[in-house]
């Protein structure tokens, strides 16, 4: 029962129904008087999800756990399709797009939980990356046997299906591998430990020599010196590079190295290394990100 109701609340948030039906029923009511902003719901959605991803798989790693964060953002799903439910039902010129703007945000919280947390739990508790392989075909059957109801009907199906798998899920509590949660081990807890081991040591010089920083299991020639003989890794980025500090070993210091590492004042250099090749990606992300955005009104 366990299992059963964790496979089906995977296939249900996956299910391909929910994100064709919204862009069909927004593209079909508003298609004469506010296609654009039918448009803009739509792309701020769908923004708003990769944003949120970031943040809620922070949120569980760090504060509520998978399994309550996979609660909320399902119950929040939930929410949201029983808004467009009322929406269908209840056709309104006047309050359908306040509705649905409110409808978005729901819709996004539930959404942005799919795939770092939901899939994060499942990996967790079947032991592999891909706990079921027919969760597509299943939804893409759903979605097609009610693609010619009613608009009114297929929201209710899905919100009822929805609620019904998430009642599933919850009756597997006893059975499920619950891991509490923990920043150390958190990719997103990586970030904080670098900038916070950064800031700590920002009164030290850059190194000389390359031994000085935590290379670990890392092949020690992945870095570069610049114009005052200081050693700097790799990637080269100008604006970040005080990040490297992080992975300096405080050799001078009363406390052993692998205290430093457990004191969250020593991060390795791999660690260093892929957030600034993370951090190079912002302006790239938040131009196209921009460029999605459609100016309202």
């Amino acid at each position: 029962m366990a299992e059963c109701g964790l496979v089906l609340s995977h296939i249900m948030a996956d299910i391909s129904a929910v994100t064709t039906l919204q862009f069909s029923y927004l593209m079909h009511n508003w298609e004469n008087q506010h296609l654009p902003k039918a448009a803009a719901v739509i792309n701020n959605q769908n923004g708003l999800t990769s944003v949120l991803a970031i943040i809620v798989a922070y949120v569980a790693d760090t504060c509520t756990g998978l399994f309550n964060m996979i609660f909320f953002s399902t119950v929040s799903h939930i929410v949201g399709l029983a808004l467009y439910w009322i929406s269908a039902r209840f056709p309104s010129p006047n309050t359908n797009i306040g509705l649905f703007y409110a409808t978005a945000l729901a819709v996004a919280l539930g959404r942005s939980s799919r795939v770092p947390v939901l899939k994060a739990f499942l990996a967790v508790q079947f032991r592999r990356e891909n706990p079921n392989s027919t969760a597509a075909c299943f939804a893409s059957i759903i979605s097609f046997a009610i693609s010619n109801f009613p608009w009114a009907t297929r929201f209710l199906i899905s919100t009822r299906v929805m609620g019904a798998n998430l009642l599933l899920f919850l009756s597997g509590f006893a059975f499920y591998h619950h891991e509490r949660p923990t920043m150390t081990g958190s990719p997103l807890g990586i970030y904080f430990r670098v900038f916070r081991a950064a800031i700590s040591k920002r009164q030290l010089n850059y190194p000389n020599i390359p031994t000085q920083y935590n290379w670990k299991d890392l092949a020690s020639n992945q870095h570069y010196t610049n114009h005052t003989r200081q050693i700097l890794l790799l990637p080269k980025c100008q604006f970040f590079r005080w990040l490297d500090k992080a992975a300096l070993i405080e050799e001078t210091s009363s406390i052993s190295q692998e205290e430093q590492e457990n004191l969250g004042r020593l991060c390795t250099v791999k660690q260093v290394k892929d957030v600034k090749h993370h951090l190079k990606l912002i302006p790239m992300w938040a131009t196209l990100f921009a460029f999605g955005m459609v100016k309202l009104g």
